[in-house]
Formats: structure tokens, sequence, C-alpha cells
């Protein structure tokens, strides 16, 4: 069970740093099919 908890900690951790990169990401990939998709 201890390893189950640091790993949802770590994980947590993880999420909250990637959380903005993912967002941004996303962003870019929503550009990105708007440039390769014009009509969608």
């Amino acid at each position: 069970m201890r390893i189950v908890d640091e790993t949802l900690r770590s994980g947590e951790c993880v999420s909250a740093v990637a959380r903005r990169p993912l967002i941004s990401l996303m962003t870019l990939a929503k550009i990105a099919h708007k440039t390769t998709h014009p009509s969608g």
C-alpha cells in the first residue's frame, strides 16, 4: 500500500506540473487541426 500511496503522490505532482504544458499542447493541437482541416 505504501508503494501505491507514493505512486499516487508522484502522479499528483506530475499532473500538477504537466497540467499547463498539457493545456498548451491541446491548444496547439486544436490550432494545428484547424490549419490542416480548414473546413472543420
